[in-house]
Parts: C-alpha cells; structure tokens; sequence
C-alpha cells in the first residue's frame, strides 16, 4: 500500500479533472474542423477506465488513494465516459 496524503483526492475532483481534459480536446477538434477547415478523422464517443484505487469517505465525501503495483485488496472503480447529444443536454438542463 501507497502511503502519503498527496495522493488522495476527492472522487468528484478526479471525476472533473477528467471531464475538463476531455472538455479541451473536443474544443482543440472544434477549432481544427471550424478554423483550421481541416476534416475530423475521428470521434471519441466512450472512454471506459478501470482505476484500481483504496475507497475511503472522509468529511462526507468520498476519496480515492490510488493502488500501487503490487496492492491486490484494492477496489476496482469501472468509470465510463460517454458523448452526449444537445438534445440530451437540454432535456436535463434546469429552465
């Protein structure tokens, strides 16, 4: 088992961390296709990540340490990340 503070972090800290260097590449091939008139050769619709990671709540939120190589009783978080439609945007934006 790792040890250290450093590397604990909040699930939703690493959750929008994630989500905000997905945010920036989807705006790099935005610019490339808009500006650039360069073509799109590809899309990424789902991203599927397992994080082998110690689970643990800490102030009513909870945390993640990441497992080192040799941890075996770590937790294995299945996190999927999928593209979304404007259609689904505004059905669940608040009016």
């Amino acid at each position: 088992m790792r040890s250290g503070i450093a590397s604990i972090v909040a699930l939703e800290d690493f959750i929008q961390a994630v989500q905000s260097q997905l945010d920036t590449a989807q705006a790099r091939m935005t610019f490339k296709a808009r500006n650039d008139k360069l073509p799109l050769t590809f899309a990424i619709k789902d991203i599927t990540m397992d994080l082998k990671a110690y689970v643990e709540m800490q102030d009513g939120q909870i945390h993640i340490r990441p497992a080192g190589s040799g941890d075996s009783d770590a937790s294995t978080l299945h996190l999927v990340f999928t593209a979304i439609t404007k259609p689904m945007i505004e059905e669940n934006a608040i009016q």
